[in-house]
C-alpha cells in the first residue's frame, strides 16, 4: 500500500530541518543534513 502526503520542510536557524504535514496531523520530523 502506498500513500502520498504533502510535506512542509523548513530549515531552522540551528541548521536542522523540520518537516510537518497537514495530511498527517501530529507528524513532526526533524533531521540534520
Amino acid at each position: 500500500m502506498e500513500h502520498i502526503v504533502n510535506l512542509h520542510i523548513e530549515r531552522l536557524p540551528e541548521g536542522v530541518y523540520l518537516a510537518t504535514s497537514d495530511d498527517v496531523p501530529g507528524l513532526v520530523a526533524q533531521g540534520a543534513p
